[in-house]
């Protein structure tokens, strides 16, 4: 683990092909890296926790084949990242929190078909991503809380088929998305607090019929909501599931776990 953080000058690294693990913070805080090619490296399994974090340069990654699990914080705060492409990685089963998170120029992501779960935070605060299609993610059936919370361009996004759980404040602040289509999601029954809440261009919204637990708020501030969803209306919810919350509780809304910043940090971490 950390073995080249914080290193302010490096700005290449070539990887064996054998490599199977690259540790935690392994190249985290390296304001100069600008790409990582892991594409030939065919044993990576495992990428761990903020292995690539907090690296102001890097615009490109090339994953590797053979991945099964990426890290929290993998890519946290790679503000020059502008595209994620891991549709070529068919083993990869989870996508760890906060792993895309505050990825500033991030516009297009390519997931696999095989993804099952999609962290909490993952692509959250990701200000120039403007279209998702989990459609093709054939085994995805569950996205955490605030996925895809605080993405100020998100337009559209096409949920996976195989779907059952939808986590809080998931689309939460999304300004820019007009619908939401969850009729294809037959196996979708919860569908979490604040999902929707705050989306200011929202005009529809589209649930399946078997949804069985609707969260607090869940279309609360959506101005241009035109109708409610009829699957809504069967459930009778409160009236919180439109309104906002009472005051003085604006939705909870945890920071990201800070980030250790110097290599003799030790066992504890320093927020950013």
């Amino acid at each position: 683990d950390r073995a080249f953080s914080e290193c302010t000058s490096l700005a290449t690294v070539v990887f064996p092909p054998g490599l199977e693990i690259l540790g935690g913070e392994v190249l985290s805080h390296c304001p100069k890296l600008g790409a990582v090619d892991l594409g030939a490296c065919s044993a990576l399994r495992t990428i761990g926790d903020r292995a690539l974090s907090n690296c102001d340069a890097l615009g490109a990654v090339l994953f590797p084949p053979a991945i099964e699990s990426l890290g929290t914080h993998v890519l946290f705060l790679c503000s020059k990242l502008a595209t994620v492409d891991l549709s070529r990685c068919g083993a990869l089963r989870t996508i760890g929190d906060f792993a895309f998170c505050e990825c500033a120029s991030l516009e297009t992501i390519a997931l696999p078909p095989g993804v099952e779960t999609l962290g909490t935070y993952v692509f959250s605060r990701c200000p120039k991503l403007a279209a998702v299609d989990l459609g093709p993610c054939e085994l995805l059936r569950t996205i955490g809380d605030r996925a895809f919370s605080d993405c100020a361009v998100l337009k559209t996004i096409v949920f996976p088929p195989r779907l059952e759980t939808l986590g809080t404040h998931v689309l939460f602040r999304c300004p820019a998305l007009v619908a939401v289509d969850l009729r294809t999601c037959e196996a979708l029954r919860t569908i979490g607090g604040h999902a929707f809440s705050k989306c200011a261009s929202l005009e529809t919204a589209k649930l399946p019929p078997r949804v069985e637990a609707l969260g607090h708020a869940v279309l609360s501030h959506c101005p241009k909501l035109v109708q409610t969803p009829s699957s809504v209306i069967a459930k009778r919810p409160t009236p919180a599931a439109f309104a906002a919350p009472p005051p003085p509780a604006p939705e909870a809304e945890p920071k990201p776990p800070p980030l250790p910043r110097r290599a003799d940090a030790g066992a504890g971490e320093e927020g950013r």
